[in-house]
């Protein structure tokens, strides 16, 4: 029994370094199926507790001699995990907390990857990281040249009587390309709070007009689910 034990409690660890790496994707996924947005409260808190899980497994992996044959499969997607989370960082944290994930994190991810992983789930892992990899250069690489081509500016924000909507007045330039006036409506009601994070629904656009226009785009509300734009009714459902 006491041969087992240190076995255990590194299965144990890295059951539990999955889960909090796996809580972040798994509310992404939740809130594009609903078509809702997912914000942590806490990037800095979220990444110093994994961090600091990441590393007591690692050096606790090196310490023992025996894996148990879970523990080398569930360590195998503790790469591609951390590189997801490294993506996430770099879009949300300063340079800082970046640093701090990448050496920690990331490496002992890596860690434990070479340490306890086997050979059939070292290939599979290996996969989905270069996948996750290659989509994100690509969308760095979109974003740094299609991204700077709009700069939206909110005009003006209208609330409805009972404060369950907000109507955005937005001037969007893109350049050489024109550029368009939008209305979008925001669910202020429509929301889930976690103890971590919370979800919110996505805004809907319900008016696009000529760049420009919304110098004299007359908004206002009629009642709670009806807005009027230059005289014609939205009906705005939840």
């Amino acid at each position: 029994m006491k041969r087992t034990a240190p076995a255990f409690l590194l299965f144990f660890c890295i059951c539990i370094l999955c889960i909090f790496y796996c809580i972040l994707p798994l509310c992404r996924i939740a809130a594009l199926v609903f078509s809702y947005s997912f914000k942590l409260y806490n990037y800095p808190v979220y990444i110093a507790v994994l961090a600091s899980f990441s590393l007591i497994t690692a050096i606790y992996s090196i310490i023992i001699k025996k894996y148990p044959v879970p523990s080398s499969v569930l360590s195998a997607f503790l790469l591609p995990l951390s590189i997801y989370h490294a993506i996430e960082v770099i879009e949300n944290c300063g340079f800082d907390f970046i640093l701090l994930f990448v050496v920690v994190s990331i490496g002992s991810s890596v860690v434990l990857f070479f340490k306890t992983a086997r050979s059939i789930p070292k290939i599979l892992s290996l996969a989905v990281t270069s996948v996750l990899l290659i989509m994100f250069f690509i969308s760095s690489l979109f974003h740094s040249v299609f991204g700077s081509l709009s700069n939206n500016i909110v005009i003006k924000s209208v609330s409805s009587p009972d404060n369950s909507y907000t109507a955005e007045v937005i001037s969007s330039d893109q350049g050489a390309f024109g550029g368009n006036t939008f209305v979008n409506i925001h669910f202020n009601r429509k929301s889930v709070n976690l103890l971590f994070g919370g979800f919110a629904k996505h805004s809907e656009r319900i008016y696009s007009g000529k760049y420009g226009e919304y110098e004299d785009l007359q908004i206002s509300w009629k009642d709670n689910h009806t807005l009027i734009i230059n005289g014609a009714e939205y009906k705005i459902t939840s």
